[in-house]
Order: structure tokens, then sequence, then C-alpha cells
């Protein structure tokens, strides 16, 4: 027995808008089965501090409550470290007069949500002003930051640049946004504005920016990476925190060319609150698409980027040639967690695990092909507004 998609969403709408009792009532109605798979992807989509917070005052049973009790120890020491190096690092920015903007988990967790411990994240993503930028990396460099990989002296084609570390830390420095193509950042940051009314250098986005940020990102890797449980409480926490116009959220999408948030969050009615709905103002087509998309990622779960690249067309041996150096070292980092400063020989070894994986999937798509990644795509293309050919 397994929690669907549509009970997961329910229980983690009472534990987000519903008081003790309410809680309560609904976690005694599930099964101790259920309520165990219920935990179990909660801490897969690393959700599990806020779930946690939000159940601590009802009995979570057998061994399993105890280890999650001792994860969200783990949570709560590790946002209290970075809180303190945030604050160092902001510091440092506003001392050399650096505008910057902090974006996705690292603004959330510290600015939106009651407390950071309620809000997994890893990277620091922080967005620098384009002016700014190339004086910003000197800086960092010269403060202890390095990188594993070249830093170009040409702004990167990828909307930010290669990971700094220090300490244990993992910076992305962000000329652009993620996932938002064709636009520039004379553009973007006409919708980020300072932080305080007076002196200062931090920025933050526009609530409206920030959920058309939030779905962009949730839409990288055709909608397969963001998990459900970081979308919903990621949005209701912006809802709750600042008030949104809806209209100006559309204009800003119009503007910059981009989907409406508000289709993709509207596709959760049974999350979301039922005035916020109606405020969305969502077009039907498009809401059921994306409903359908996120109720259809476990068949397409196992895809890798070039799967998705093979059956849109778009995968070349020229493609490999001009992309194989900077696609290849950040992809086996991320995708065999090798930690900093690991040796060549263990570079190379995960190397050819990746290359034998891809020569695999090649051969595998033009024999039998991949009809679930069809299908994403046309549900995607209905979604984001767009017809099967990508046009508008």
């Amino acid at each position: 027995m397994t929690v669907d998609i549509s009970e997961y969403i329910r229980l983690l709408q009472v534990l987000f808008y519903k008081g003790k009792e309410e809680i309560a009532s609904e976690w005694q109605g599930f099964s101790a089965e259920k309520r165990e798979q219920f935990l179990l992807r909660a801490k897969k989509e690393l959700a599990l501090p806020f779930v946690y917070h939000q159940l601590y005052q009802v009995e979570l049973e057998n061994e399993l409550g105890k280890n999650l009790c001792l994860e969200c120890r783990q949570y709560g020491k590790n946002a209290f470290r970075h809180q303190l190096a945030l604050q160092q690092f902001i510091t440092f920015l506003e001392k050399h007069s650096i505008r910057f903007a902090l974006l996705k988990g690292t603004d959330l967790a510290f600015r939106v949500y009651p407390s950071p411990m309620l809000r997994s994240f890893g990277d620091w993503d922080i967005l620098i002003h384009f002016e700014d930028i190339k004086r910003a990396i000197g800086l960092l460099l010269q403060d202890g930051w390095n990188s594993s990989q070249p830093i170009p002296h040409e702004r990167p084609t990828h909307y930010h640049y290669p990971c700094l570390r220090k300490e244990g830390i993992r910076l992305e420095l962000h000329w652009n946004l993620p996932k938002f193509e064709g636009c520039t950042p004379e553009q973007i940051w006409r919708h980020i504005h300072p932080l305080r009314t007076e002196g200062g250098f931090q920025c933050v986005l526009e609530p409206e920016m920030n959920l058309l940020l939030l779905a962009r990102h949730a839409s990288e890797g055709h909608y397969q990476v963001m998990s459900l449980s970081k979308l919903l409480l990621d949005a209701g926490q912006i809802l709750a925190h600042d008030k949104v116009d809806w209209e100006h959220c559309k204009e800003i999408c119009e503007e910059l060319h981009q989907p409406y948030p508000g289709n993709l969050l509207g596709a959760f009615p049974d999350f979301f609150q039922p005035e916020d709905i109606v405020a969305m103002r969502c077009d039907e087509t498009c809401t059921h698409a994306y409903r359908e998309i996120f109720e259809n990622r476990e068949h397409t779960s196992r895809s890798s980027t070039i799967d998705w690249m093979m059956n849109n067309g778009s995968f070349s041996w020229k493609w490999v040639r001009e992309n194989w150096r900077k696609v290849l070292v950040p992809t086996i980092e991320k995708r065999y967690a090798i930690p900093e400063n690991a040796s060549r020989l263990r570079y190379c070894w995960c190397g050819a695990r990746y290359l034998s994986s891809t020569a695999f999937r090649v051969l595998r798509h033009f024999l039998v092909g991949n009809k679930a990644i069809q299908s994403q795509e046309e549900r995607i293309a209905i979604a984001e507004g767009y017809n099967i050919r990508g046009q508008k």
C-alpha cells in the first residue's frame, strides 16, 4: 500500500494550512503503513524538515520516527552553519558595493520561510548585477573561493559561472536566471529592487518574479528535477509572505515571453487555498496538462538529458564535440557525488561509467525509442502554451 499523489498533496496541504487538532485527526486517519510511506516520500523530496516540524506534536511511532528526529536535528545544525556563513558573505558583498540578490532556496530559506531549518538547501544561488559580476568574481577569488574549472573571462553561455567552493560551501554566481531563454540581465533587473529603502546593495525579486523563477526552475530537466513538495511548499510560503498581484505577474510573463506560473500552481487546487486559485485565473487546458506531467513523471524518472535530446532531434555529434568539455565534468561531479579535491583516477573511472551508460542509451533509442518521453513532451508543449512543433 502506497500513498498516491492526491493523498500526499492532501496531507501536505493539511500540514501547511491547518492547526494542531486537524493535523492530528488527518494523521490518525492514515494507516501505519501509509504514514511510513508519506514520511519516506517527504524525506526523498527533501521536505522532511517542514513535515517533521508540523508533526512534532503528533506521536511518530516506531524506529522511523526516532531516526527522522535525528535527521531533522542535523538539518537544523546545517541551517545554522549556513546562516552564519551567509551573513558574513553578505557583509563582504555589501562592503565592496556589489549589487546582488539571493535566489531560490538561498533566498526562500532565510527570508520567506519562518525558519531556515524548515527548508532544505544545498548550493548558494546568488544573482550578481551584470555591471558588478566581473569585479565580484575577482574579489571572491582573492577571498579564498576556488573552482575546479577555469573561470571564463567572458560571460558563459550557461546562466551561471562554474561553482566556487570555500570551507565546504558551494556558490553559484548567476549573471542571469535559469530557464529565462532570450531574456537579458537588463530585463531581469527591472523586476529586482533593493531590500532596504535606504542604502545597502542586497536586492530582492518582486514576489511575482519570484513565483515565475520558481515555475521556471521547476521546468528544469523537463519537470523531472524539482520535487513536488518543494514546488508546493515554496509557492505556499511566497503567497503567505508576500502580496501577489497576478495581473502584474501576467504582464511580466508577456514582457519576458515566459509561461504564466499561475497555470502551473493552479494544477494543484488540492493544495492551495480556493481564493488563491480563483485569483490566479488559470487556463484549464494548461493546468490539466501540468497535472498530468507531475502524475506521469515516474515513467520518465530514469531518462537522462541525452534521452530527451535524442527524442526531440537536438542530439548530434556536432553538439557532443562543441559541448563535451563544459557538460562532462559538472555532470559527472553531480551524478556520482564526487567530493572536492578528488583524484584524477576517480574522475576517469566515473567518466568511463558515464560514457558507457550514454552509449547504451543512444543504442536503445535507435532500437526501441521512448514513448513515455514523447507523451511528456506533448504535455509540456500544451502546458507551456506551445504546440508540438514548438511554435506559439
